[in-house]
């Protein structure tokens, strides 16, 4: 995934829902901890550009391998880039958290996800 300081939020929640249908993104202006993320209703606003989340944001690419954990994903998204995102995963109509299952991958939980739709349909 292309990672550049003019790109948007909404733009990498794009690119990252067509990899993962069954995921999405949301970005935050700093790192955050479970307990925290629980209680945040603070995402930050998709026409947000990179550069405003991190002024010394260097345009770059990350690999995204489906095998890898959510919270690795995560992780080389704020140390790679300085940006700060939690994953979370459809389940029915609803978004939820995956906190206690960033140790999946993320195959794993778009799969899952995936698999709550045909469930609801």
């Amino acid at each position: 995934m292309k990672i550049t300081q003019n790109h948007t939020v909404k733009e990498l929640q794009d690119n990252f829902q067509e990899m993962f249908k069954g995921l999405k993104i949301e970005f935050f202006d700093s790192n955050h901890k479970h307990e925290d993320i629980k209680r945040s209703t603070g995402f930050i606003d998709p026409l947000t550009t990179l550069s405003e989340l991190n002024n010394k944001l260097e345009s770059g690419f990350l690999e995204i391998d489906p095998s890898a954990s959510v919270a690795s994903f995560e992780f080389a998204m704020e140390n790679e880039f300085g940006l700060f995102v939690q994953v979370f995963r459809l389940s029915s109509r609803l978004y939820l958290q995956t906190t206690t299952t960033d140790n999946w991958s993320l195959a794993q939980q778009n799969q899952k996800g995936l698999n709550s739709l045909k469930k609801s349909a």
